[in-house]
């Protein structure tokens, strides 16, 4: 029969205990610091969505300008050129900035499609 050393016992007990709350403190400051980490991503992500949106409103009232253009010296909405044009410098700035391409190019049409609604 194993005799156990009940003040070794008692310590070891003791160092898992402190070892246990040591772990479960770090755990909880890297929680901490990971929310937050998040919540400030989250806030720089809400400020950029702001200011799209801000951006597209300020857009689309030129674009309505331009279109009172157009209009009164009867030139159609879409100018191909002009289009060609915007799009080639865009993907310059696009591979500059690395962006995804296909998804800058889908929303810029997107953009675009919404500029001659207004226009017509």
């Amino acid at each position: 029969m194993k005799h156990y050393n009940k003040k070794k016992t008692r310590k070891t007990s003791l160092f898992l205990f402190i070892d246990y709350l040591y772990i479960n403190y770090y755990l909880f400051r890297k929680n901490m610091e990971y929310q937050e980490l998040l919540e400030n991503y989250r806030a720089q992500i809400d400020t950029l969505d702001k200011e799209i949106i801000y951006l597209l409103s300020r857009r689309f009232t030129i674009v309505n300008q331009v279109w009172i253009l157009k209009k009164e010296n009867n030139i159609k909405p879409l100018q191909t050129i002009r289009w060609n044009e915007l799009l080639a410098e865009n993907i310059e700035v696009w591979n500059e900035l690395e962006v995804w391409e296909e998804f800058i190019r889908d929303v810029w049409e997107r953009i675009h499609e919404e500029s001659l609604k207004i226009e017509k």
